[in-house]
């Protein structure tokens, strides 16, 4: 994240030539036992990576993808997205204040 805490767009959604794969992980954001991946791909690549899919290992656990569809769709995932930045930021701070507070306080003799 740069200084200003806004999070930096990812280099997929700055391609033009519809050149950049872009992957990521549920267990990261929600919990690590998930194992749910997620790959966005220019449409030209959708067919081919599926079935590519298909033949290499098949498909995630159907129950898991259901409940995590579910999740993101009744708007619980975006609003543990902002709990999360609110709560790291709020760490943040506090890590960065903590050597001004240090020099601040009155040292015993």
């Amino acid at each position: 994240m740069a200084e200003s805490l806004q999070p930096m767009p990812a280099l997929q959604g700055l391609d033009e030539a519809g050149r950049v794969l872009y992957l990521g992980t549920f267990s990261k954001v929600l919990f690590p036992s998930l194992r749910l991946a997620y790959l966005v791909l220019p449409p030209a690549l959708v067919a081919p990576f599926a079935q590519a899919r298909s033949i290499q290992d098949g498909h995630s656990a159907q129950l898991a993808q259901a409940v995590t569809a579910d999740f993101i769709a009744q708007g619980h995932f975006a609003a543990h997205l902002r709990l999360m930045r609110k709560l790291y930021r709020q760490r943040r701070e506090a890590l960065l204040g903590a050597p001004r507070r240090r020099r601040a306080s009155p040292r015993p003799h």
